[in-house]
């Protein structure tokens, strides 16, 4: 269960309790048992890449100085220098009624993973008993009460995993009396109950002190047993300083998010989207294709629908996200932007029979449904929707004609002694047709499969995955690629010591494709027939429609169709006292056709935390990329156009300040250096044949991809209220500047050169009446740059103009209230209030070669994207 918050803007970390208890009372019945209980944790903790439940989990994140009770002291203190840990006190047993377990059946021990909420309430998520010892266990929680684990004196959710030995009953003890029922102290927790690698706990139970609570008393009579004691420890577990991570709650409701936790992407620091609904961002000046997005481990080659639609993946099915904007744990390969990693829903959630939601909007219908699958704590849960987003985009565009849908699937079923299994799928596809030519469609669509094998103990894990996935985009009659994968991935992570830990692992993939930019192919052994009847007006070769991908495929390349490729990392993590020390290494291989190219990058992340208020950190860190696409659609990640890598090595400085109670501050510079990149408006724009568009010689090339080298440097803050706070939110401001450099040499400004970007999100909640809320978004961003072609002499040289500004604000009123069987939520969301019109382009005074004579240009602006949502959502 997530941490609320309010205490992760509190402490700056991530907490996790682990507790050890001695023996509880005997158990009625034929058998007694004892118990322990262990792997106890407050989960608040950073996402590592979307590996939940035996994925890859950030080596960065292991626990680190102990604690035990009564002891204020953590590993660590005991100088001036070190900051004050956060006092953490684990769940502790108050009442722990004896377990009835039915005649016949007599395990040799029971292990259950118990949530205890902050009302001292404790729930059962799984247990590895059988059917009818998990009821007997069931009842005898529900009728426990516990002391729940605190914060700084504030009551948090936690998870604790409770192992029972279970003995024969002595002859002469029948209700379980006896000396054997006497608790004996134990202070290892025993591996095979150990805490699941969710939260990456380390610690161990090795000094126990006595704890404050109380039990029954279940001995005979006349020879009561003595009370049990309990003992335990704790530790504080840092987050990785350079991600930024957000809760589901405040994700989903961000105004002008559409209800989609994804959408938050663009309201953060470092990012710039450049136009309102375009499916892209820069980051921190990285090409658009340069970052990456997860989902439960697994690369999703688009996040987003077409236009304004929303993410691929139901909201339902995310849990917390984290966005590393350039320097990410080396796990994550293969980019040269930033990392945006969606962890799966939460296996350790309780499943009480079948839940879900269903949500109908104007744009779209979306449903969700999850149910318990077996009695031992699995869980199957399945998404959908379906999107006709006409009726809204008309709006924009009367000739534009929208499709989507999209579907999500995860099983999680524990096998035994730690080991679980795990299943997802998931897809989406998208149809834009603009007027009535069918021939002007671009259709998108993806699928991707993994199957893991996990197994989870308390100082190692390991996990194996089969991941196999189909894609295609097909851009009207222009371009066509298909791709299909399939490859494992192996990982493993060991905790020698509680403030170190090595995590390794590795994936390979064989992808084999087609790219086609010629509409009428003629006919191979390995192509399909041009159709029997061609149009009576077929392409002529002479006739440019602005094609960019003409002149820049490299037939050697695009023609391959086998492809392989293939990585692998080793993440170090140390925690010194108040320092965390996150060192990792990578090395990734990409075979095309009889070609390889192979990339090393280093990575390093350093951390200290000089007071309990103040953090600072710094980082450096290396990217590489084929040379694909720009802009990422499904099919052209791993499709090499040209040969050479785009590389990319970020540095980034920063600090973060702890105002309890108030919000946290975040300040960072960041610098980017990017080589042999390809700029997206180049791309499209390096028309030889239109002068007018284009940015002119210098900049373009004869033949081949337009590849530039660029900088980018920039300060970031980030202000941050909880969302548990009745007035909540953040504030977010970027200052950026970038430059760049033509192949040929010739200096100009990137698109991404922004100079100002802003935002403001606020949201309230009302107390009268309950359930009412309301939120806004206010973005101003500043002008890129257009480009044209101008004469100067008797010289081509290129043109450059800054646009004006551009200002957006959104606006979202809800209203939720309980019903007998769930719960409804109605919300009315307008995107673009002010129906603000963003600049798009120039309109230049030309002659009949397309040169600019007269500047400055006029400014041609796009249409006004505005449009409200209405939605009614139940939860059941």
């Amino acid at each position: 269960m997530r941490l609320p918050l309010a205490l992760t803007l509190t402490l700056a970390s991530t907490a996790a309790v682990t507790t050890a208890a001695a023996q509880p009372p005997a158990a009625r019945g034929d058998e007694t048992s004892g118990g322990e209980v262990d792997g106890g944790e407050v989960d608040g903790g950073e996402e590592d890449g979307g590996e939940e439940d035996g994925g890859e989990e950030d080596g960065g994140e292991e626990d680190g100085g102990e604690r035990t009770e009564g002891d204020e002291r953590t590993e660590g203190e005991g100088t001036d220098e070190a900051p004050r840990e956060p006092e953490v006190r684990p769940p502790a047993i108050e009442h722990l009624p004896p377990v009835d377990l039915p005649e016949g059946v007599t395990p040799e021990n029971l292990t259950a993973r118990v949530r205890i909420d902050p009302d001292g309430t404790g729930t059962l998520l799984e247990t590895d008993a059988p059917g009818a010892a998990r009821a007997a266990l069931a009842a005898a929680l529900a009728e426990a009460r516990f002391r729940p684990a605190t914060i700084d004196g504030t009551p948090v959710a936690a998870t604790v995993r409770v192992a029972f030995d279970v003995a024969a009953a002595p002859a002469d003890a029948p209700d379980g009396g006896g000396p054997d029922a006497t608790p004996t102290d134990r202070s290892a927790p025993d591996d095979e109950t150990a805490a699941d690698d969710t939260t990456a706990d380390d610690t161990t139970a090795d000094d126990t002190t006595a704890g404050e609570t109380t039990a029954d008393e279940t001995a005979a009579d006349d020879d009561p047993a003595p009370e049990p004691v309990f003992g335990a420890t704790a530790s504080v577990q840092r987050a990785r300083a350079t991600a930024r991570e957000l809760e589901l709650e405040e994700m989903r409701d961000l105004p002008g998010a559409l209800g989609d936790p994804f959408r938050v992407l663009d309201s953060l620091p470092g990012v710039v989207a450049p136009f309102s609904g375009f499916p892209y961002v820069y980051v921190r000046g990285a090409p658009p294709a340069g970052t990456v997005y997860y989902y439960d481990g697994i690369q999703v080659p688009g996040l987003f629908h077409l236009v304004l639609g929303p993410a691929v993946i139901h909201p339902a099915m995310v849990g917390d996200i984290a966005f590393h904007p350039s320097v990410a744990p080396a796990r994550f390969g293969r980019h040269t932007g930033g990392v945006f990693a969606g962890q799966g829903v939460d296996s350790a959630r309780a499943f009480e029979g079948i839940g879900g939601e269903l949500e109908l909007r104007l744009i779209d219908v979306q449903g969700y449904v999850r149910t318990p699958v077996g009695d031992d704590g699995g869980s199957f849960a399945f998404a959908a929707r379906y999107g006709w987003p006409g009726a809204v985009v008309s709006l924009v565009s009367q000739d534009l004609r929208l499709t989507y849908w999209d579907y999500q699937t995860r099983l999680d079923l524990p096998l035994g002694g730690g080991d679980r299994f795990q299943a997802t799928v998931f897809g989406s596809f998208d149809r834009a047709t603009q007027g009535p030519n069918e021939d002007d469609q671009a259709t998108l669509q993806f699928h991707r499969a993994e199957l893991r094998y996990l197994r989870e103990r308390a100082d190692f894990d390991y996990g194996v995955a089969l991941q196999l996935g189909w894609e295609e985009s097909q851009f009207g009659d222009v371009v066509q690629i298909v791709a299909a994968r399939v490859g494992p991935r192996v990982w493993a992570s060991v905790r020698p010591r509680s403030d170190l830990s090595l995590r390794v692992g590795g994936e390979a993939f064989a992808v084999r494709g087609r790219f086609s930019n010629d509409p009428f192919p003629e006919a191979t052994d390995d192509d399909e027939p041009p159709p029997d009847d061609p149009p009576d007006d077929p392409p002529d070769d002479d006739d440019d429609d602005g094609d960019p991908f003409d002149q820049f495929v490299d037939p050697l390349r695009t023609g391959a169709r086998a492809r392989s490729l293939g990585g692998a990392f080793a993440e170090l993590s140390w925690r010194p006292g108040a320092w965390t020390v996150d060192a990792g290494a990578r090395l990734d291989v990409w075979l095309t056709g009889g070609e390889a190219e192979v990339a090393g990058e280093p990575r390093l992340a350093v951390a200290w935390q000089p007071s309990e208020a103040l953090s600072l950190h710094a980082a450096v860190g290396m990217g590489h990329q084929p040379a694909t696409l720009p802009t990422p659609a499904p099919g052209t990640a791993d499709l090499s156009l040209d040969a050479g890598l785009q590389r990319a090595y970020n540095a980034e400085l920063g600090a973060a300040l702890e105002l309890e109670g108030i919000a946290r501050v975040e300040a960072t510079t960041f610098y980017g250096r990017y080589q042999d990149i390809i700029p997206v408006n180049l791309f499209f724009e390096c028309d030889e044949d239109d002068e007018e568009d284009s940015p002119g010689p210098g900049i373009c090339p004869d033949q081949g991809l337009p590849r530039a080298d660029a900088d980018a440097l920039g300060l970031e803050l980030f202000v941050k209220r909880s969302v548990q706070e009745r007035v909540s939110g953040w504030i977010s401001y970027t200052l950026a500047k970038a430059w760049a450099r033509s192949r040929a040499g010739t200096r100009y400004t990137p698109q991404f050169d922004v100079r100002h970007v802003f935002n403001l999100v606020a949201q309230y909640r009302f107390a009268k009446p309950e359930g009412l809320e309301i939120g806004g978004r206010l973005l101003y961003r500043a002008g890129f740059v257009a480009y044209a072609t101008t004469l100067q002499g008797l010289e081509l040289v290129p043109y450059e103009q800054r646009l004006p500004g551009f200002f957006r604000a959104d606006i979202r009123i809800s209203y939720a209230w309980q019903k007998d069987w769930g719960r409804l939520r109605l919300a009315l969301e307008w995107f673009n209030l002010t129906a603000a019109r963003e600049p798009f382009g120039l309109d230049c005074e030309t002659n009949d070669l397309g040169l600019v004579t007269e500047t400055p240009c006029d400014v041609s602006y796009g249409p006004r994207i505005f449009f409200p949502n209405l939605g009614l959502r139940a939860t059941f």
